[in-house]
């Protein structure tokens, strides 16, 4: 498992900030930043002196380029790996991984060096607040770094990409003075993202709210937020129980990992909290026998949940150069099931879908950042039966979409039809 650089988060100044340091160097801005980060780390490899020192103002400012280099293109990690006979530095882009840059391996400690001393510095200035783990592999030390670009990547509610009628439910859920709501998804898939613009709602509205995160990924104005460490102290659970003490009205809980933390949950929302957490599961129904797997009883859920929000996050087509095309059912990829051709067509002869060409916006890629598919279930007092009777998923996404809840999969094939995002996308994160 990685393990924690420094228990500190790194903050930097403004990516801003970086990049016209990066391109005050006598670099042509013109030439793209692209273009200009590389010829600028191939001039600072250059520069680097026999002794390899952290300190090294090469050092420091290949450091800085990568990272101003990362926020420009939104990245949302940063990966230092070593290799062989170099380093290679890798930016994810929403949810791809890019090759960029090569450093030469004898560069590779200092810059780790140099990156876990960043961790230790707090400046006065605008942030960007950096994640660090490192891990031991064959060839060193390898690092990566979770940007967190501070407002910049905070959503509003209406920015995730919810259709009109899941919007219904989650504002009707936010209405409620208890309860629990639970956002459920993959690694990687947005829930943090999702929680923190349900608090955003309610903060507004000035309720009193508690946060007990791992950790807090955001600072809100007049929200009490707790940092734990599960494998410290204090856990989730011990976490919990100290904000409940506090008798906030609203608890956010960053995820349910464990029965203690589940139970208490579940508990402070039938005691008039309203509480939103994250948890990990395929989709919506399948929450459920995920509690209970935490042994959370049946009463306790089917009293507590209001409403459960699953996701995935689907690249979405650049709109600078997004351009129509119509194709017939047999035009497709072959690797696309049939049941997935046939709800996408649904009787139709040809279909009109959408595609990014790539242009300088999007970094000639087609897609420029990425929007959530959800499905919401809302827990009526027909999946509360359900719950109470210890049905399995199944049964209950069956009810669930009986009675009008949109699947995963069929948000993604409306927004493909729309031209948000590609059958592609949606096709490859609903896969295993």
């Amino acid at each position: 498992m990685p393990r924690e650089a420094t228990k500190n988060d790194m903050s930097f100044v403004a990516p801003d900030t970086l990049k016209k340091t990066v391109l005050g160097l006598g670099l042509v801005p013109e030439a793209g930043f692209e273009t200009a980060f590389t010829k600028f780390i191939d001039t600072q490899v250059r520069s680097v002196g026999g002794v390899h020192h952290p300190e090294d103002p090469s050092i420091v400012k290949i450091v800085d380029a990568i990272l101003a280099y990362g926020c420009e293109n939104r990245a949302s990690d940063v990966h230092i790996e070593p290799r062989e006979t170099q380093t290679a530095v890798r930016f994810c882009v929403d949810g791809l991984l890019h090759d960029v840059v090569t450093l030469p391996k004898r560069l590779h400690e200092p810059i780790v060096a140099r990156i876990k001393t960043l961790a230790k510095i707090k400046t006065g200035e605008q942030r960007v607040d950096v994640r660090v783990s490192t891990t031991p592999v064959i060839e060193g030390e390898k690092v990566i770094m979770r940007l967190r670009a501070g407002t910049s990547r905070r959503h509003a509610l209406e920015d995730l990409g919810l259709s009109q009628e899941d919007m219904k439910k989650v504002r009707s859920a936010l209405d409620r003075p208890f309860g629990m709501i639970v956002v459920a998804g993959p690694s990687d898939s947005g829930k943090t993202t999702t929680l923190y613009a349900l608090l955003k709602v309610l903060n507004e509205r000035g309720a009193g709210i508690a946060t007990v995160e791992d950790p807090v990924e955001y600072q809100l104005a007049d929200v009490t937020q707790l940092h734990v460490n599960p494998e410290t102290h204090p856990t989730f659970a011990e976490g919990l129980r100290s904000v409940i003490r506090r008798d906030p009205e609203v608890i956010m809980v960053g995820e349910i990992r464990d029965r203690k933390t589940a139970s208490i949950a579940a508990d402070a929302a039938l005691t008039g909290h309203l509480v939103l957490s994250a948890l990990l599961a395929n989709d919506a129904p399948a929450c459920i026998p995920r509690l209970r797997d935490m042994n959370v009883t049946p009463f306790l859920m089917a009293s507590t949940i209001s409403l459960i929000i699953a996701q995935r996050l689907v690249r979405r087509v650049c709109p600078h150069c997004i351009q129509s095309y119509t194709v017939q059912e047999d035009q497709l990829p072959e690797n696309l099931p049939k049941d997935v051709k046939k709800t996408l067509f649904a009787g139709k002869r040809t279909v009109q879908l959408s595609k990014g060409v790539g242009c300088a916006a999007c970094g000639f890629r087609g897609t420029l950042g990425r929007v959530g598919i959800y499905e919401t279930m809302e827990v009526d007092e027909a999946i509360r039966d359900l719950i109470m009777a210890r049905a399995g998923a199944d049964i209950i996404r069956r009810e669930a979409i009986r009675k009008g809840m949109t699947t995963l999969f069929d948000d993604g094939i409306a927004k493909v039809l729309a031209g948000v995002t590609t059958i592609d996308d949606v096709f490859d994160e609903m896969t295993p």
